[in-house]
């Protein structure tokens, strides 16, 4: 898979325009500030939206275009990689989102 990089920024931008999940939703655990400076009470649910995210014209330029170079402009501590969401993030990550990285191209 390393040495097909430009295969892998296709499958990216093809999950970054179609994302296999629509919706999560997460129960917030603490008292914090979560959203935008909004805090959100304990216990609480909340939605994040791979489809938003990952379609919103604030986060990614030529939203409606295909270019898989532009995985290749985003460095990987980059606000756009950060809403990258398709398989989710964090401890609760999709088990299968590595085989489908490998699978997918």
């Amino acid at each position: 898979m390393r040495n097909l990089s430009f295969t892998r920024d296709v499958f990216r931008e093809t999950l970054r325009l179609y994302p296999p999940v629509p919706m999560m939703v997460r129960e917030v655990r603490q008292m914090g500030e979560v959203l935008r400076g909004r805090r959100v009470p304990k216990n609480s649910l909340i939605i994040i939206s791979p489809w938003f995210l990952q379609w919103h014209n604030r986060i990614w330029e030529r939203l409606y275009e295909f270019d898989p170079l532009r995985w290749q402009e985003i460095p990987t501590s980059d606000f756009q990689h950060q809403a990258f969401l398709p398989f989710s993030s964090g401890p609760r990550i999709c088990l299968g989102a590595e085989f489908a990285m490998v699978e997918g191209p």
